[in-house]
């Protein structure tokens, strides 16, 4: 070996790029080069400073190459308050970047960087499609279900959580081969996961039968298989990871019995990352230390004792290379100097690091024999995958015509169509919004999720219309709602009367509250006159509590009924107003009431807590 770089500050992530390799090295995100051919940097540039540096596992780490053409890092907090102000400075266009906690993408061409749903605390991963997942100590894995990006378009409304837990959270147990180590706290997370990092998602089809056929032609999604390190434990866990609605779910494959997919019986045995190599073997960093912990975590007692073996180890390390025992090692392609049309064949590999490398050095060519190539073999490769590099990069050449557009929006592979609705997002091309537009009756919820995200990014009718669709479709499934919320600001007063026009469907029960704060933040009346009508129009029952939940959300926004109707100078709210006279007059004849159900006087006593002449009746009530 020898030595490229030294005199970094605690570089934690490296990632190759053109003839060079980007290093996060907290403050800054370094580009260093080899000029002279001497097999050390002499070139060494800053393209990003201002990250926040902290405790050693807390700072933004990862690079990861994204098939969207980014390259995206994890902040490295463990919670989302975590960096809390940090601003970032791009070297390469002068501009500063507000980060705070959120994981981040970049280009190190120009530097434009934006902000992305997080922290990850140590790796941020994707699938072979684009979906991200991340981790932090006591979560294996959660995939990042809504991007930030989509989500800061409306303001207005909260949201859900942008991530879905795939392994569950808090500390589930692991299957360590070694003894279990001496714990100076949190003594019932023994055997359970305490050190969640450096996970993964295999993209190869050598280890496992089951993905054999995963970069076939097969229109279905393949099941996945993900690692994750766990270092306290000496271990690495696997788990299979299947499609579940917009999201994932995960199991421990039930053949790996009591012990963990890797799992060393040597206390110094570290696993802190795991990667998918150019061979289609895991390979795993095994960091070997005599202890992981950080002191900053230890209580007192707990620092004084292991004080001396603070540092034991930091002179060694390892990477392992899992490959099948039954098998010849398969030979590594070597991508220097291939030309272009070897380039694009590797983009039907089963191996997503060859693709991933490929997929990058045809973007650096940015020729016009590069584009004509990719069109040809998108036509002529029938290989999902393939697709889904190819319009990508079409995309990141800024040579992505409708024609092929079109074609991937009607691809019969859902990973497909989730893609080219994403890339058909800058369009303004009628035909191509109205193609995706037409997936809102999709059979693939996550095509349906990319759809709610995307309709948001165009102005035509049609996306409004798809919006009114997906929320009649989905209105049981929180982050459906959240994603179409984040886009309904771009088709306000469509979606709003699509989804209060007709009587008593379950999507008006879901996006009432929503819509309700949207319109108060927009200070649009009419708005709130169609959602509280939509209450109104209720039956008896129903009716009371559905204005007292929206009165209530009025409440938690620091707004007030009564104050809406007096400053009504358009009077959009007068016929609101009327009604909800007379519902506070039943209510008040209903609350005294003794006969009168229970359940029903209850409610209606909350609601003249609201009124301005009758709160005395809900008291006595």
């Amino acid at each position: 070996s020898q030595l490229f770089a030294d005199n970094l500050n605690f570089p934690n992530g490296i990632l190759t790029w053109r003839d060079g390799v980007l290093v996060t090295a907290a403050p800054q995100l370094l580009f260093l080069r080899d000029t002279d051919g001497d097999g050390s940097a002499d070139e060494r540039e800053v393209l990003f400073e201002g990250f926040n540096e902290g405790n050693q596992q807390l700072r933004m780490n990862g690079l990861r190459w994204g098939i969207d053409n980014w390259v995206y890092c994890a902040n490295g907090g463990h919670h989302a308050a975590h960096g809390l102000g940090v601003h970032v400075r791009s070297t390469r266009n002068g501009r500063t970047y507000e980060l705070g906690s959120r994981d981040f993408r970049f280009d190190p061409d120009t530097g434009e960087l934006q902000v992305e749903s997080g922290p990850s605390q140590f790796g941020r991963t994707r699938d072979e499609w684009g979906h991200w997942f991340g981790t932090q100590n006591a979560s294996p894995l959660w995939h990042y279900v809504l991007p930030d990006r989509y989500l800061a378009r409306n303001p207005y409304v909260p949201t859900v959580s942008p991530i879905h837990h795939v392994v569950p959270t808090g500390s589930p147990p692991v299957q360590p081969a070694s003894p279990l180590e001496k714990r100076y706290h949190s003594y019932e997370q023994s055997g359970r996961y305490t050190s969640a990092c450096g996970s993964t998602i295999y993209g190869d089809n050598l280890l496992f039968p089951l993905i054999r056929s995963a970069t076939s032609n097969s229109s279905q999604p393949q099941p996945a298989h993900a690692f994750t390190c766990e270092p306290f434990h000496n271990l690495v866990q696997h788990n299979w990871v299947v499609d579940d609605g917009v999201s994932y779910s995960a199991k421990r494959p039930d053949n790996e019995g009591s012990i963990d997919f890797f799992a060393s019986r040597d206390r110094w045995c570290r696993p802190v990352m795991v990667r998918t190599g150019p061979d289609g073997g895991l390979w795993v960093a095994d960091m070997y230390r005599y202890m992981i912990e950080h002191p900053d975590w230890l209580p007192a007692e707990g620092r004084a004792e292991l004080l001396p073996h603070y540092r034991l180890g930091d002179d060694r390390g390892r990477i392992y290379r899992i490959l099948p025992s039954a098998e010849p090692h398969r030979p590594v392609a070597k991508l220097a100097g291939a030309s272009t049309p070897e380039l694009i064949g590797t983009l039907a590999s089963s191996n997503v690091w060859l693709r991933d490398k490929a997929h990058q050095m045809l973007l650096w060519q940015k020729s016009p024999q590069t584009v004509e190539l990719l069109e040809r073999a998108y036509h002529a490769n029938k290989s999902p995958l393939a697709r889904v590099h190819i319009i990508n990069l079409l995309d990141g050449l800024s040579a992505l015509r409708d024609p092929i557009l079109l074609s991937a929006l009607q691809n019969t592979h859902p990973r497909v169509r989730e893609n080219a609705i994403r890339l058909a997002e800058r369009s303004s091309n009628a035909a191509v919004i109205a193609a995706a537009c037409q997936l809102s009756g999709d059979t693939d919820p996550k095509v349906c999720l990319q759809l709610a995200l995307s309709a948001g990014q165009w102005t035509d009718p049609v996306a409004g219309e798809a919006l009114v669709e997906l929320a009649r479709r989905f209105p049981d499934e929180p982050t459906m709602v959240s994603a179409i919320m984040s886009s309904s600001l771009a088709h306000d007063k469509l979606f709003a009367k699509g989804i209060f026009g007709s009587q008593g469907t379950h999507a008006q029960a879901a996006f009432r509250e929503p819509l309700l704060r949207q319109s108060i933040g927009r200070a649009d009346r009419k708005t709130i006159a169609t959602v509280f009508d939509s209450a109104f129009s209720l039956s008896e029952s129903a009716q009371a509590t559905a204005v007292y939940e929206l009165l209530q959300t009025l409440d938690g926004i620091g707004a007030d009924f009564n104050e809406l109707i007096q400053g009504d100078s358009g009077e959009a709210l007068g016929e609101t107003a009327a009604r909800m006279e007379l519902l506070w007059s039943s209510s008040a004849e209903r609350a005294a009431n003794l006969d009168a159900d229970i359940a029903l006087r209850i409610v209606a006593a909350k609601l003249l807590l609201h009124s301005p002449t009758q709160r005395s009746t809900a008291i006595t009530a």
